[in-house]
């Protein structure tokens, strides 16, 4: 009997053993193959037009609403949040936190259930608690109103891939630091954020897109107890950034309820590289190649 314990206790290490080969195998070949895809995609960045000076009309402004920021501000009781001797990214942090913290990931479907009713923060907020979990876009703009609310200068950008057939894109806020006078980009789907190697100062978008196609190396900074990605982010997230850096669509005017139809007067501004036509990705937008107009700071 002791004998035949001891076989069965043998074939049990034999077949966890192969199990966690097989797991390492599995994770070591996803890994390869997002370091071909991110190969791929930092040679279609290479490869791209330069950006360059033109006289596409666009003007970016926002649609100040002091009703609305006060309620948001209300609502999410921001007075016990914020601190006003922080720095601007101290407390955009804190903000990026509550909602990654609070607002798990998902792509909700497309049903009465499922969808959300109101695109504003405070529909998202009621909205998570009856159906936990949004996507990338509604975390933003609930970033986005939560900032604005808090007097902090911010949009929220569409990142995309050059391929029209990839039906994935990234949503994140780009927020301005009026103490660094620039920009920075910050991802509350899981709350990430870039900064250079050993530093502190965050990257902006048109930072990161240049350090890819560098090939220089960026760190990511994760809420690592609450990011989905935990000890892969590192390995998952650059060859994602490579493939969704190619260009940018961003609303014209920047207000609450943006995606809630308050305010149909709106066009997209799209910054593409020069000689590509970008396809049609949320409704028809205004092109330009002037990234110094399109990343330019945030009118007072």
């Amino acid at each position: 009997m002791k004998k035949f314990l001891k076989i069965v206790g043998l074939l049990l290490l034999i077949i966890i053993a192969l199990f966690v080969v097989l797991i390492v195998v599995k994770v070591y070949l996803e890994l390869q193959q997002k370091l071909k895809q991110e190969k791929i995609c930092v040679e279609k960045l290479r490869n791209a037009g330069p950006y360059e000076a033109d006289t596409v009309q666009f003007r970016f402004a926002p649609i100040h609403d002091t009703a609305r920021a006060a309620e948001v501000y209300r609502y999410f009781r921001l007075d016990t949040l914020l601190s006003p001797t922080a720095s601007t990214w101290d407390n955009a942090t804190r903000l990026a936190r509550l909602v990654a913290d609070n607002v798990p990931h998902d792509n909700p479907p497309r049903t009465e259930e499922g969808w959300p009713k109101e695109h504003t923060a405070i529909g998202y907020w009621k909205h998570n608690q009856n159906r936990p979990g949004l996507n990338c876009r509604h975390h933003s703009i609930m970033l986005y109103e939560l900032l604005t609310a808090a007097g902090i200068k911010a949009r929220f950008v569409t990142c995309l891939p050059e391929d029209s057939t990839d039906g994935d894109c990234h949503v994140v806020n780009h927020v301005w630091l009026p103490e660094l006078s620039k920009w920075a980009m910050l991802d509350a789907d899981g709350f990430f954020y870039y900064t250079l190697p050993n530093d502190t100062i965050p990257l902006s978008l048109a930072e990161m897109r240049q350090r890819v196609i560098d090939g220089k190396p960026m760190q990511l900074n994760v809420d690592m107890d609450k990011s989905e990605l935990k000890f892969f982010s590192k390995y998952t997230m650059r060859p994602y950034w490579s493939k969704n850096l190619y260009w940018f669509e961003v609303h014209e005017q920047h207000c609450f309820g943006r995606e809630n139809n308050e305010h149909p007067a709106d066009r997209l501004i799209a910054l593409i590289p020069s000689g590509w036509q970008a396809f049609v990705k949320h409704g028809q937008a205004i092109k330009t190649t002037d990234e110094a107009r399109f990343w330019a700071a945030p009118e007072e």
